[in-house]
């Protein structure tokens, strides 16, 4: 347990042979708010993050989420993503009767684009610029900045090519 409360994880890089934090080590609650305070964007329609750590920051997102809103996650390590479903309550981001979509594995661009075209297509703007976990710039750092990548190619184009209201209000 961490010093503040909640879980506190970390996940070995056998690249770096380091361990790497999933979230704070002193207080994960309270920093996934301060994160959240910083991060959210009233305005956007789409909310884009990379990596899902322990879940404190997509649990605190998807409280604050509005109905016009969609958070959309992306995380290649579905180890990761298991060890949150141990660590904390992440029922608010699977079960929400908001708008959440969740893209996991190898393959989660490309699922992603699919959901891009099929469902944002009236919804292209505003997009907030993509928030990821502190992890991920350094644990599997290529294939997180592969990802961070396409997933900003995919806005640029979706950002672009059509308008800007969003289906849901």
């Amino acid at each position: 347990p961490a010093r503040g409360g909640g879980l506190y994880g970390q996940i070995w890089d056998v690249m770096t042979q380091k361990w790497i934090a999933l979230c704070a080590s002193s207080d994960p609650l309270g920093e996934a708010r301060q994160n959240v305070d910083a991060l959210y964007e009233e305005n956007t329609c789409v909310l884009p993050g990379l990596g899902f750590g322990l879940g404190y920051v997509p649990t605190e997102m998807v409280a604050r989420l509005q109905a016009h809103q969609t958070l959309v996650l992306y995380e290649p390590n579905v180890a990761i993503f298991r060890v949150a479903l141990s660590a904390i309550d992440i029922a608010g981001v699977l079960n929400s009767e908001k708008h959440v979509e969740l893209f996991l594995g190898d393959d989660a661009c490309l699922s992603a684009e699919a959901w891009w075209l099929a469902h944002i297509s009236s919804c292209k703007q505003p997009i907030a610029v993509p928030f990821r976990h502190g992890y991920c710039a350094h644990y599997r750092r290529e294939t997180y900045q592969d990802y961070l990548t396409h997933i900003v190619q995919m806005m640029r184009y979706h950002a672009t090519v059509w308008g800007v209201t969003c289906p849901w209000e």
